[in-house]
């Protein structure tokens, strides 16, 4: 992958107080480019993209929005497949900045 922009996203889950509205789910937009591809895939908090992808194929170059649901953490995969079948892999986890998961032991 040549190109790959999360825009400084940090993700910060808030459960929410009389004052303060929940925010327990974003949408994270990502852009990628690259070279020499015929598909990209992306997938969420698996080992193998390709096999298990959230979405794909998709073109070289786009942008692509995947959720992320409080608490987490989540692991988000990409996968950039050459027509020779050759894979050019990266991925890139998102940890929550705000409130901790009230449901947690």
């Amino acid at each position: 992958m040549q190109v790959f922009n999360t825009h400084g996203v940090q993700v910060v889950c808030v459960t929410g107080t009389d004052a303060v509205p929940a925010q327990l789910n974003f949408d994270l937009t990502f852009d990628y480019s690259a070279r020499d591809t015929t598909a990209v895939y992306i997938g969420v908090d698996t080992d193998d993209a390709v096999a298990n992808p959230f979405d794909g194929p998709l073109p070289a170059v786009g942008s692509v929005t995947v959720p992320f649901s409080c608490y987490g953490p989540h692991t988000y995969s990409f996968a950039a497949v050459g027509a020779d079948g050759s894979r050019d892999e990266g991925s890139v986890t998102f940890v929550n900045h705000g409130d901790p998961d009230p449901y947690a032991k």
